[in-house]
């Protein structure tokens, strides 16, 4: 399930002085499950059925989490030439630790029309439109390849063992070789752009140009552990991933 709620508005503070709002909240529940079974030792080929391999493991993953967000953007626009956005949202995620469960993203853009500032730059045959923007935007990820990355867990393997006496089965419980990280933090996605956007000659020919630096912080990775640990494998925030064009 998914809610959201909020409350804009929309005001002239004056003669060419605009604002624009709008606040809200949101709760997300999301869930995943997978059941199934991996069949290996094919007996009679061609027959792609369960029942015709020799060997047979289950399949089984589930996954349940809850976010909470609170949010807020505000726009100013001066004479329909000069925009000012700023935003803000806070999210609260419950598949890591109290402590490092939460994280605030803000953004702002700024964007200004000289075209509209000073008219005498269009003309029909030359410029028609121009628009210079800047803009910083960030956002998290709370998405983990370990269902609850944060806290131990216990594997059930059945029917992996068979008394030499009896000849039955034997169920065997064991730690799991994930190793938890309570430690475990959000990613936080940061990008810085820059460009400017033109039409020219009737508005049949258009010129857009974008620079940008995005930037993963907090970088969610698996990495393994040496097996004389007890395990093989954890998840950690290692550095940072920086793309830019």
């Amino acid at each position: 399930w998914d809610h959201f709620v909020s409350i804009n508005g929309n005001y002239d503070i004056s003669e060419k002085l605009g604002l624009s709002f709008t606040a809200g909240a949101t709760a997300r529940s999301d869930s995943y499950d997978r059941s199934g079974v991996s069949s290996t030792g094919q007996i009679v080929f061609g027959v792609k059925r369960h029942f015709n391999y020799q060997n047979q493991l289950p399949l089984q993953f589930s996954r349940k989490r809850n976010i909470v967000g609170l949010l807020g953007q505000a726009t100013l626009d001066y004479d329909d030439f000069l925009f000012l956005n700023v935003s803000a949202r806070k999210d609260w995620v419950s598949n890591f630790q109290s402590a490092n469960n939460s994280i605030t993203y803000p953004g702002a853009s700024l964007s200004f029309l000289p075209t509209n500032a000073f008219p005498e730059l269009k003309s029909e045959n030359g410029l028609n439109f121009l628009k210079i923007r800047a803009s910083y935007g960030t956002s998290a990820n709370f998405d983990t390849d370990s269902a609850y990355p944060t806290v131990g867990f216990t594997e059930q393997n059945t029917q992996v063992f068979n008394d030499g006496l009896t000849g039955e089965s034997i169920t065997t419980n064991q730690v799991a070789n994930f190793k938890a990280n309570p430690d475990l933090k959000p990613e936080l996605l940061e990008e810085l752009e820059l460009g400017f956007e033109s039409k020219f000659w009737k508005n049949r020919v258009s010129l857009d140009f974008t620079y940008f630096l995005k930037t993963t912080n907090d970088l969610i990775v698996e990495e393994p552990l040496a097996p004389a640990t007890g395990f093989t494998l954890t998840q950690s925030n290692i550095g940072a991933i920086e793309n830019k064009g």
